[in-house]
């Protein structure tokens, strides 16, 4: 190709081939390639040449098409190398001014790829005897923070639902060894759960064995020890009682409670069988959103979304999922149109439906959601997808006034 650089219809053949042949063996998913055929490829030199084939006046439209694809297929799995090009990288990025959706598309997804090997969750979990001990201390007291929350109403907020539910559910675990009564204990924690992710706090009915001076586990007459261990006697006691209210609110703590011991797979069968029963429980599609499979993930949280009793905590964590599923469903549809029945325009549509429920989450949800910086990441990356080059380069589209966070 060098020696031959001014032949289009040589670089044409060898770009085409290439860029079939290369995607076969780089573009797999769940199998790394085999690092002796990445080494026979050759892939800085591939990148070179191939990125100063595509900048001859005398290219063809063809040869770019399928160079994009090839340009974008290292980013995936020989990240390595791809990270320390940058001539490639600035390439990945001016593809995402162009005009061609699917280009800016591969774009997206070479981005995602590359960074997605070091890429860390983001710290989301709660301790909500911290967040009790915080607010206590003033933490929240901070100007712009007391404004953001007492503009949206404390009261519907993360932080004032996670502090309640830690002292609704140690009141109830105390009057729970007073009464022995599991039917109450179960109304309150099932009511607890669909107001906050962190409803459940983990712990022991506990004293100090005066003769050790240790903490020691006591028997309290219950027929559990372990406070998260309360959610199946207490869902039995539910079901118990043959009221349509307490069977739907038994299948809500036997749900939490398999989430919780992370057997996501019986909760997602439980939750199938109680939206046969009780479709409008909103509660009941959340862990299904909780699985791999994003197109059933995805049915699940817009039909969740759409019951009308519903809590904050339950319907942003469903339209955060929901974002989720269509930004990647979205993306994997117009790169591989044939891939999905509807191809491209379907694409179209989930890129949009994921850049307006950001939207709506942004605008809506609590103001301290864990949720709201993964949610921005999302919108400002389905809007740079599917605005290309109407996006103003100033990116006033992604200042704090506009989004509003």
């Amino acid at each position: 190709m060098r020696e031959n650089d001014s032949d289009a219809k040589l670089l044409e053949l060898a770009i085409v081939t290439m860029s079939h042949a290369v995607q076969a063996v780089l573009v797999q998913v769940e199998k790394p390639p085999d690092p002796k055929v990445v080494k026979l490829i050759g892939l800085k030199d591939m990148i070179d040449v191939v990125l100063d084939s595509i900048r001859c006046p005398w290219i063809t439209a063809l040869s770019v098409t399928h160079a994009i694809p090839l340009l974008a297929s290292p980013t995936m799995h020989c990240w390595d190398i791809a990270s320390k090009h940058p001539d490639l990288l600035n390439f990945l990025a001016a593809c995402l001014r162009c005009e061609d959706l699917s280009v800016r598309c591969d774009a997206t997804s070479a981005f995602f790829h590359l960074h997605h090997h070091d890429a860390k969750a983001d710290t989301t979990t709660l301790d909500p005897r911290r967040v009790l001990e915080s607010y206590e201390k003033g933490a929240f007291r901070r100007p712009r923070i007391e404004d953001a929350i007492v503009d949206y109403g404390f009261q519907d907020t993360d932080i004032f639902n996670t502090i309640l539910a830690a002292r609704t559910f140690q009141s109830a675990m105390t009057k729970a060894v007073e009464t022995q009564n599991l039917v109450d204990l179960g109304r309150t924690l099932a009511r607890l759960v669909v107001q906050t992710e962190f409803s459940i706090t983990d712990g022991y009915y506990q004293a100090i064995n005066e003769r050790t001076g240790r903490m020691e586990t006591v028997d309290t007459g219950l027929p559990f020890t372990r406070w998260r261990d309360s959610l199946p006697p207490c869902a039995e006691a539910l079901e118990g009682t043959g009221y349509a209210s307490d069977i739907d609110m038994a299948d809500i703590l036997q749900i939490k409670y398999l989430i919780m011991t992370r057997n996501l797979k019986e909760a997602v069968l439980r939750a199938k069988a109680a939206i046969e029963r009780s479709p409008h429980i909103p509660y009941f599609y959340y862990p299904i959103t909780l699985k791999a499979d994003m197109e059933e993930g995805l049915r699940y949280a817009k039909k969740g979304m759409q019951c009308k009793t519903t809590t904050k905590f339950v319907h942003f964590t469903m339209m955060k999922r929901a974002i989720e599923f269509s930004g990647n469903l979205g993306i994997t549809a117009v790169v591989n149109p044939h891939s999905v029945t509807g191809g491209k325009e379907l694409g179209v549509a989930f890129l949009t439906s994921a850049m307006e429920d950001a939207k709506d989450f942004i605008a809506n949800a609590p103001p301290d959601s864990r949720h709201l910086q993964e949610v921005v990441d999302w919108y400002m990356l389905m809007t740079i997808t599917l605005k290309g080059p109407e996006l103003d380069m100033s990116l006033i589209d992604f200042t704090v006034s506009v989004l509003n966070v």
